[in-house]
């Protein structure tokens, strides 16, 4: 059920024109995810829309284990700041 409702808010943002999803505010228990980016990847196969990765990233090997998830799913050019981003601001404090 929850994996539903993530997939059709994220089809939903893409129709109504944006241009990025994001895992999460960070504001909540649960942030970012590999399956809720997985999800998220599988929305975005195929368009140029771009990813932020978002609320629980709080140490660099967590942000090295999205980068090469979305790297082996999108592809390396993906991984740039036009389609990939991370809201990391735990991480700077860290």
């Amino acid at each position: 059920w929850e994996r539903r409702r993530l997939q059709q808010a994220a089809e939903c943002a893409l129709e109504w024109g944006a241009d990025f999803l994001k895992t999460s505010t960070g504001k909540v228990e649960v942030g970012a995810t590999p399956e809720a980016v997985a999800q998220l990847l599988d929305v975005l196969r195929g368009t140029q829309r771009g990813l932020k990765v978002s609320g629980g990233v709080r140490t660099l090997q967590t942000a090295l284990d999205y980068l090469d998830q979305v790297e082996a799913v999108m592809g390396e050019a993906y991984l740039r700041p036009e389609t990939f981003r991370f809201g990391t601001s735990t991480l700077l404090m860290a």
